[in-house]
């Protein structure tokens, strides 16, 4: 078999994680929840600034790591893929993060930043690396 993607979820809110727990959703209901279901992505880790909500990420996918800090989990995690699912303003830094780290791919939730420029500069920075974005 081949290898699995080790995938990191950055950002634990409502479509990093949270939505796992509405029963009145369809499942995948988040990313984490499509990362655990997908047989080709191993869910290694959460990053959050939010200790709550990492503890309800632990309890859902209980063999996933956390951290508070993201080029933390990336150092060590060492991810294949990355998805932020963190508050827009900070989508730029953390795409420049995982793509200096030549994640393969980066999954960034909409909007892709919070200006215009601000998601060229996403865009150049992923194409720039080889991450397919």
């Amino acid at each position: 078999m081949r290898q699995k993607y080790r995938s990191v979820v950055i950002g634990c809110g409502n479509i990093g994680v949270l939505y796992e727990g509405d029963r009145g959703r369809l499942s995948p209901k988040s990313h984490a929840g499509a990362l655990a279901a997908d047989p080709r992505t191993e869910l290694v880790a959460f990053v959050d600034s939010d200790a709550k909500k990492l503890e309800f990420a632990k309890k859902l996918f209980s063999s996933a790591r956390t951290y508070r800090v993201a080029a933390e989990c990336i150092s060590r995690e060492r991810p294949d893929i990355v998805v932020i699912a963190a508050p827009t303003r900070t989508h730029l830094p953390l795409a420049q993060l995982a793509c200096r780290s030549k994640v393969k791919m980066l999954i960034c939730e909409k909007p892709l930043s919070d200006t215009p420029k601000n998601a060229s500069k996403i865009t150049r920075i992923a194409e720039d690396a080889g991450t397919v974005l």
